[in-house]
């Protein structure tokens, strides 16, 4: 009786967080057509991209749609999670990059995607596994790993943050698999948590979506669903918490942006955020890596709204905010001149990201 109370208790609170969002959606879907309109008539390339999906009119009001359940389901998660109790915590944290879009060692392998390994206490965790771009064998994660001496039996859990070709290894999304290096490997006892269900062939990979403990010390936030214009992401990162310290925030993309991370982490724990590292899809120029896919795809913004420097700077305030001790950005996903800006906001807290140099706490 209790657990039926309980679910149409969640039924009712999700139905007046969505009927709230549909009312404010459609002033602004209108005011979204005429400027979508505008900008296709300014952008040739927006224009052939958009009609390439279906009549953009569709395109909007499907987009404006999975907003709106998504800003929904994020109301409610975040007013129904409850606090981890006892995280536990690590004396040791090591982020070793190997997989990253530069590198100061001219011996690494590097390429626009992420493979971050996490060493705790008691746990070694894969994170994300690149793309291989160029099809090379080996894999600029097998090559890395080699190099950087590291070995897949080491590894206690693999953690995917979302389905992405640039950090599932190279896999079609359609498939719902990943590779590690140039196939699937056996993986033996190694727990795999991914933010979608997935198969592999020689494990099952866990699906769970809310936040959950996968070691001592090492939680995963649950699944942030966003949308961009061409579709919807499901993505999870990692948190350790760190002896002293506080909480680090491990990212793959950050599509969910760096302000639901932090609400999501600060939501499910009490301990302070320390650090925050990996991808955010900051792209606000296009330059060196950066290409003009980001401009349309990956923003996180509507595809003729570009990035601007306000939101950099609020991206900034936001961690200055939180006082957040050691940052350190994935330039996959970020131009350089965001990172600069990043640099000069916090010239002693900010670490660069590279490939074969370790982050240690």
């Amino acid at each position: 009786m209790k657990i039926k109370l309980l679910l149409m208790t969640c039924l009712f609170l999700f139905q007046i967080y969505n009927g709230i969002a549909q009312e404010k959606s459609s002033l602004a879907y209108e005011s979204d057509l005429k400027e979508m309109y505008i900008a296709m008539e300014k952008d040739s390339i927006l224009k052939s991209i958009i009609t390439g999906i279906g009549n953009p009119e569709t395109v909007l009001e499907d987009y404006t749609r999975r907003s709106l359940k998504a800003d929904s389901l994020w109301t409610y998660q975040q007013e129904t999670l409850k606090k981890v109790k006892n995280p536990g915590s690590t004396k040791r944290l090591e982020i070793i990059p190997i997989v990253e879009a530069f590198s100061e060692i001219d011996s690494m392998k590097t390429e626009n995607a992420v493979s971050y390994l996490i060493k705790t206490d008691k746990a070694t965790i894969l994170f994300d596994f690149g793309a291989n771009w160029e099809h090379n064998d080996p894999a600029p994660i097998s090559f890395n790993m080699n190099r950087l001496g590291i070995r897949v039996e080491e590894i206690d859990d693999i953690v995917l943050s979302h389905n992405h070709y640039d950090h599932n290894g190279g896999v079609n999304e359609e498939e719902n698999t990943f590779f590690i290096g140039n196939g699937q490997p056996a993986l033996g006892d190694i727990k795999v948590y991914t933010p979608i269900p997935m198969n592999y062939p020689s494990s099952e990979p866990i699906f769970i979506p809310d936040p959950t403990k996968i070691e001592r010390a090492v939680m995963i936030t649950g699944v942030i669903q966003s949308q961009i214009f061409f579709g919807e992401i499901e993505e999870q990162s990692l948190i350790v918490n760190v002896k002293g310290k506080g909480l680090v925030i491990i990212s793959g993309c950050g599509h969910q942006t760096i302000q639901k991370i932090i609400e999501r982490t600060e939501t499910i724990f009490d301990e302070p955020i320390y650090g925050i590292i990996g991808g955010f899809h900051l792209p606000m120029t296009i330059q060196e890596n950066i290409t003009p896919i980001y401009k349309y795809f990956v923003t996180g913004k509507l595809p003729w709204q570009s990035l601007t420097l306000e939101d950099i700077q609020e991206n900034i305030k936001i961690l200055k905010d939180k006082n957040i001790k050691v940052i350190s950005i994935s330039r996959h996903d970020t131009s350089l001149e965001s990172i600069n800006l990043f640099k000069k906001a916090f010239p002693t807290e900010f670490i660069d990201l590279l490939v074969g140099k370790p982050i240690e706490f």
